[in-house]
């Protein structure tokens, strides 16, 4: 056991092989319907910063066209990216916290929650804004706890990136600006706090989303004229009839939009839903609660105290239940708060408890399974493959819904066209109507 703790290193990277063997050898993969609208609305530079239901994970995109353009369509190296956000993640914490015991716990919690493993390996951008948080948390560590920075500007650079990916990053980026900006009142360096937060944050931040804005208008009020001809024509309506369209469709959703139950009764009722659908998430979140106010009630708090408390102020101020993989999206911060916050770990030197501790890390390891459950187009993808059909035949043997998933999923398959109703497919391009998805 003690050369096993000594090369802790080597022990948890034979780890991360194990799990991508599971999930990507041993699995078969297939996607779920936000991973397919994804594929329909936004891999393409074009469409890049349109952002609606459900909204754009900007930042994944950007990365999956990329390898879209390198690799050509391929929907596990497109999966692999958030498996790589994953790996990045347990990687900081192998380094940051050099505790062999402490490694296996971050594992078992990872273990212990469908939804925080199952995203790790999905095309959607909850592990890439998971991992710019722990970041900010790390940035953060280093300017206020180690004193090792003298900016922000890392920080602020984070929380654009993180805004600009998805909406739901503000509730890690709205505390984080919020505790930094009070700080800087108190400390009285509020000019070089504004000059920073101007240029790494708010312009970016500014150019991003009247860029979201003004694409998303335009695919709402110009839908049957989304061409860059189009745009350089009419150009002033273009950008006249766009803005409320897309500041509606992005800002005022029904993802977005209060509810209109009280505050508390909001949380109170957030925390049960909660509770019931992922207990390991509610304790992740809890623990980093109790942790901020024992240690703000013996005057001990800190910055990142302060921003974990400032967290479950906003987070009952919104009032609004986030879905459960918004969780996933941000808890690695909280993980990373809460092992900070531990002293140094021990376990009872007896050898038989650490050997038991082992094997019962190594038995959840090997019972880890991806969740079969959640294989949303599975039945639409098989009957796709179990035909030996063309694409003209596919127009009858397929409903409207097969039809839209063939076309985003085999997007070198068939071409297509919409005739004002339905999608149509050909094997041929006929006319000039006619094209594929991977050519757009």
């Amino acid at each position: 056991m003690k050369k096993l703790e000594d090369n802790y290193q080597i022990f948890f990277y034979l780890v991360l092989i194990i799990i991508f063997f599971k999930v990507f050898i041993f699995y078969d993969h297939y996607p779920y319907h936000d991973e397919i609208t994804t594929f329909d609305r936004y891999l393409e530079w074009h469409r890049v910063f349109r952002k609606d239901a459900p909204n754009n994970h900007f930042i994944l995109s950007v990365i999956g066209i990329l390898t879209k353009y390198i690799f050509g369509f391929n929907f596990l190296v497109l999966r692999f990216i958030s498996f790589v956000f994953f790996i990045l993640i347990s990687l900081y914490f192998i380094k940051n916290f050099k505790n062999f015991y402490l490694i296996l716990i971050f594992f078992l919690i990872i273990f212990s929650s469908k939804s925080i493993f199952n995203y790790s390996y999905v095309f959607r951008g909850y592990y890439l804004s998971s991992f710019l948080s722990v970041l900010i948390f790390i940035d953060l560590l280093s300017i206020y706890i180690y004193k090792n920075k003298k900016n922000l500007k890392i920080t602020f650079l984070l929380c654009f990136l993180l805004f600009a990916h998805s909406l739901y990053t503000l509730y890690i980026v709205a505390p984080v600006l919020f505790v930094t900006f009070v700080n800087s009142l108190n400390i009285r360096k509020f000019y070089k706090y504004f000059l920073e937060f101007f240029v790494y944050f708010f312009i970016p931040t500014i150019i991003i989303i009247y860029l979201n804005i003004f694409v998303t208008g335009f695919a709402e009020k110009f839908s049957g004229n989304l061409n860059i001809d189009f745009i350089l024509n009419n150009f002033l309506l273009v950008l006249k009839e766009s803005f409320e369209p897309g500041f509606k469709a992005i800002f005022l959703n029904d993802y977005v939009s209060q509810n209109n139950s009280s505050l508390l009764s909001s949380f109170a009722n957030n925390a049960v839903s909660l509770f019931r659908s992922d207990f390991t998430i509610f304790c992740i979140l809890l623990t980093a609660l109790i942790i901020s106010l024992i240690k703000s009630y013996m005057k001990k708090i800190d910055i990142l105290d302060k921003i974990v408390i400032s967290f479950f102020i906003f987070y009952l101020l919104i009032g609004r239940e986030p879905f459960l993989r918004v969780y996933v999206g941000i808890i690695y911060f909280f993980i990373f708060y809460i092992f900070f916050n531990i002293p140094d770990f021990k376990i009872p030197k007896k050898k038989y408890f650490k050997i038991v501790y082992l094997l019962v890390f190594i038995l959840a390891l090997f019972n880890i399974q991806p969740s079969r459950n959640n294989q949303e187009v599975k039945s639409q993808i098989l009957k796709i493959d179990k035909s030996n059909l063309t694409c003209e035949e596919f127009n009858s043997f397929l409903d409207d819904y097969e039809i839209w998933v063939l076309i985003n999923f085999y997007q070198d398959k068939c071409y297509y066209y919409w005739d004002g109703k339905k999608n149509v497919l050909g094997s041929t391009k006929i006319n000039n109507l006619y094209k594929k998805r991977f050519n757009e």
